[in-house]
């Protein structure tokens, strides 16, 4: 996790003008190879088509041009908690399964139709369309925290907790779209790949039959997202 932090402060060298943006977005998620230890529950009344639940989820990110053409990173952290929740079928006590996750991560930004650009500034300062200015597709590496509980409210000695860290990747595009000199919105859509988190417990906590299976899984998530972008200098 440390050299992503030093990876940030290189590209923080590069350039003093820049900008703050905040995001929004819902992510659908899906995890496989967990869905199947929650389908196939004999302990719990989870369906038989479950998945791993939608979740709302936040990023806070840092707008960098170190280049002449238009390709742009984004350092961003993220952050969404995934609440997966269900009664065991002998008692009437809620359990639940929760996923944190932070990940921390560079999308770099790629402006196809406007790539040699026209100034050095943001999207809002160029004179052109919005699509030929704006539109942007985008490749996302990183790293991903996870934080996973097992917990039931009235049982604390019953909780169970492990952590994981893995890489990521994905691939986005979006639309930057300029309110005024300081304000940019950008609606956007990325696909995430977190790969082989560990999950350990799962198994033994839906399973009667299948206990100590071991509980790895890619998660992948869809963010469908609200991107507003605070410019510092004109």
């Amino acid at each position: 996790m440390r050299y992503i932090g030093f990876v940030f402060l290189f590209f923080l060298g590069f350039q003093v003008q820049a900008q703050l943006g905040l995001s929004v977005y819902q992510g659908i998620n899906n995890a496989k190879d967990w869905d199947v230890h929650f389908q196939e529950s004999d302990l719990y009344d989870f369906s038989s088509d479950y998945n791993i639940e939608d979740a709302l989820g936040f990023s806070v990110d840092w707008w960098l041009r170190p280049l002449e053409y238009r390709i742009e990173f984004l350092p961003t952290l993220s952050y969404t908690t995934i609440s997966n929740q269900a009664n065991a079928n002998t008692t009437e006590i809620q359990t639940s399964f929760d996923i944190n996750l932070i990940d921390l991560s560079i999308p770099i930004h790629f402006y196809p139709l406007d790539l040699e650009g026209d100034c050095d500034c943001p999207t809002w300062g160029k004179d052109g369309t919005v699509i030929k200015k704006g539109f942007y597709l985008s490749v996302v590496p990183g790293l991903s925290y996870f934080n996973n509980i097992i917990s039931e409210p009235r049982s604390m000695s019953d909780n169970f907790e492990n952590t994981s860290i893995t890489p990521h990747l994905g691939i986005g595009t979006g639309l930057d779209i300029g309110i005024n000199k300081f304000l940019t919105l950008s609606p956007y859509a990325k696909y995430k790949i977190h790969f082989n988190s560990e999950w350990t417990e799962l198994s033994n906590e839906l399973s009667s039959e299948k206990p100590n299976i071991p509980a790895n899984s890619n998660v992948n998530q869809l963010q469908l997202g609200l991107r507003l972008g605070f410019h510092f200098k004109q």
